[in-house]
């Protein structure tokens, strides 16, 4: 396993990883701009822009050289912590760099994860699957400050491990696929995984995840011959059985049930069914909301008690 690339830039300094020379430049340490708990550690990798920079600039560190798994799996999960909020702030990407030759050549310079909207003042956490199996090369985590960019960006807590990130949780940003959660095509109403650049006619302009209309997201449709309006319609969304023996977990998704319809109102539930010994036992609402909640985007969480699994 490269450990090289794990950092909890404790120190004030960014561990084996290199800046690369700009005139923006990470701080290290503390941000008195970012002012939610960090749940990592007290330090980490910071950038504000004030809207003052007259041209686009990007601003990067550089993992050291690392090499293809040697056990064979050829696989990895690269997770951190990271921080975004503002008007419009910094965006936050990694890439991945295939190294042609020792001399650090690159063949190929990508994208593997961005994000570039941040509306609420929280720490995310977030886990990356990295295929490497042709050959040498490097992490690349870089923020795009636009001359109008109004916010702070950070991360912290690098790591890494051999092997693909658990999938065994019922996280999903639908970006690929629908991660094992189960949509009931028996019913009028549908979950479906689309697009904005898809439903033209949607007043759901974007995708939260990437913030642009090309990603992906859910959105509840009827089916050709039901009119969505009527009474006690229902779709239907079911994620993979969870177990979990830490008790309380918190569950965090983002919703959109603006000014979707007139009447009826519609309502989103969250459900939680609790299982012992593979067999549902109890099923109750833990979270509910109804009508027309505002534009855009907004958060919804809930606690969740896990005695022995739940779904």
């Amino acid at each position: 396993v490269p450990v090289s690339v794990n950092c909890k830039f404790e120190g004030n300094k960014p561990c084996h990883w290199s800046e690369v020379k700009g005139s923006l430049h990470y701080e290290y340490g503390i941000n008195s701009h970012i002012h939610a708990s960090n749940p990592g550690h007290a330090h980490y990798a910071s950038l504000t822009a004030n809207g003052t920079d007259l041209d686009p600039q990007y601003v990067r560190i550089e993992s050291q050289r690392l090499a293809p798994n040697p056990a064979g799996k050829h696989a990895y999960c690269f997770s951190f912590w990271y921080y975004m909020f503002g008007t419009h702030a910094p965006w936050l990407e990694v890439r991945r760099m295939k190294l042609n030759n020792i001399w650090g050549n690159l063949t190929t310079d990508y994208t593997i994860w961005v994000q570039n909207t941040g509306m609420v003042d929280i720490w995310n956490e977030k886990s990356i699957d990295v295929v490497a199996n042709q050959g040498d090369w490097k992490f690349a985590v870089d923020s795009l400050v636009e001359a109008s960019s109004v916010g702070s960006v950070a991360f912290d807590d690098f790591k890494i491990v051999a092997g693909a990130c658990n999938s065994n949780l019922a996280n999903c940003d639908f970006e690929l696929d629908l991660c094992g959660w189960k949509v009931d095509n028996d019913l009028p109403i549908k979950w479906i995984r689309t697009t904005a650049l898809d439903n033209i006619d949607s007043p759901i302009g974007y995708d939260h995840t990437t913030g642009t209309e090309e990603g992906f997201y859910l959105e509840a449709k009827n089916s050709a011959d039901t009119s969505i309006k009527e009474n006690n319609l229902i779709a239907h969304l079911t994620s993979p059985i969870i177990t979990n023996n830490a008790n309380k977990q918190c569950v965090t998704f983002w919703f959109n049930i603006g000014a979707l319809f007139d009447e009826p109102k519609p309502i989103l539930r969250l459900i939680q069914n609790d299982y012992i010994n593979g067999d549902q036992t109890t099923s109750h609402i833990v979270w509910s909301r109804e009508g027309d909640q505002g534009t855009g985007w907004i958060l919804g969480r809930s606690t969740v008690s896990v005695n022995d699994s739940l779904q």
